[in-house]
């Protein structure tokens, strides 16, 4: 069997907040989105404007024994929006001109969804699991129903260190699932962060009003009556 403790618990109290989680630095100046990345604090919602990213004050190392599970509700502000997750993160910008997130070394997994209309893009309206190894990088993704604006969405993502189980739901009545196998942590010893961001262009905004981060770890069933 499987007990599951919180590790962060949901809160938007301030200082409870910045225990567990900190906002990620503006980047360098060659980033040209700096001055817009902007975070907000609200008594029951955190606000993420234009790539604005929070990033876990820990690190974490997923596996088969104690899975990491993550829930996030959020708004999203604009039409054409969308949020990032990632278990391997690092807590810091890429020095790029896009005030992007980088990769960790090895394989890297990162779940982009859902994400809204998007003209004729590809993209629009689906989630997205990104696997990254160097420059080789696997997409899986499915087609979802167009992503309601000023709707609460919910996201539950696990993940055992091989396998990433994610789950959408609140797009609209069905429940959306998708599995990916090959997350294999290349650094057995290395701690990851938990990282979230949203999107960089004009208008961009998310509210996230719910954020917990739990393990669910293996016990003994012997141990109980």
């Amino acid at each position: 069997g499987f007990d599951d403790t919180t590790l962060i618990p949901n809160t938007f109290e301030r200082n409870e907040f910045l225990k567990y989680w900190f906002v990620i630095d503006k980047g360098p100046m060659i980033n040209e989105y700096r001055d817009f990345h902007r975070a907000d604090l609200y008594p029951n919602y955190l606000q993420l404007t234009r790539r604005a990213g929070i990033s876990s004050v820990k690190g974490y190392k997923p596996s088969k024994t104690a899975k990491l599970r993550l829930e996030c509700r959020f708004i999203y502000r604009h039409h054409k929006e969308g949020m990032w997750f990632t278990f391997r993160g690092n807590g810091a910008r890429d020095p790029s001109s896009d005030g992007g997130f980088p990769y960790n070394e090895g394989v890297e997994t990162s779940i982009a969804g859902p994400r809204g209309i998007d003209g004729q893009s590809k993209f629009s309206n689906r989630i997205w699991i990104i696997q990254k190894d160097g420059d080789f990088s696997i997409q899986q993704d499915t087609k979802t129903a167009q992503q309601p604006r000023d709707k609460e969405m919910t996201m539950i993502i696990t993940d055992d260190g091989e396998r990433m189980q994610i789950q959408c739901t609140g797009i609209d009545d069905n429940v959306y699932d998708m599995e990916c196998n090959n997350t294999t942590i290349s650094n057995p010893a290395g701690l990851y962060r938990v990282v979230m961001y949203n999107r960089r262009d004009p208008g961009r905004v998310s509210d996230i009003t719910y954020l917990k981060l739990s393990v669910i770890a293996a016990c003994d069933e012997s141990t109980k009556e």
